[in-house]
């Protein structure tokens, strides 16, 4: 039985990895199984998709800190998952599915995906 439970949780692996190409996001690595990624309010029914938090724009900075005055660590493109852990004003600092973590983005970027 345990065999078949890891067989299976290497299969959910591949296919978040899939599905974060899919949307644009990097080939780093998947969310771990223990990290839930952040979830909208009304984030629908069972049988309908999940929505979560994701970057809605393209070649969007994410950066060192809350403000444009801080150094840009990359770009990432609508899209890519985000888990959000604080704000501060205008902007969150999260997690990048499958990429660099503690960073922050503008809100203004930042809305939910399906």
């Amino acid at each position: 039985m345990a065999s078949l439970l890891k067989k299976s949780t290497t299969g959910i692996s591949a296919i978040l990895v899939v599905g974060a190409l899919a949307l644009g996001g990097t080939t780093a690595q998947a969310a771990s199984p223990g990290q839930a990624p952040h979830r909208a309010a009304n984030s629908g029914t069972a049988a309908g998709p999940q929505a979560y938090t994701c970057v809605i724009g393209d070649r969007v900075h994410f950066r060192s800190g809350p403000g444009t005055n801080f150094p840009s660590l990359g770009q990432v493109n609508r899209g890519q998952g985000f888990n959000i852990t604080g704000s501060s004003g205008n902007w969150r600092q999260g997690n990048l599915w499958g990429g660099p973590t503690g960073v922050w983005i503008s809100n203004t970027y930042l809305g939910t995906c399906a």
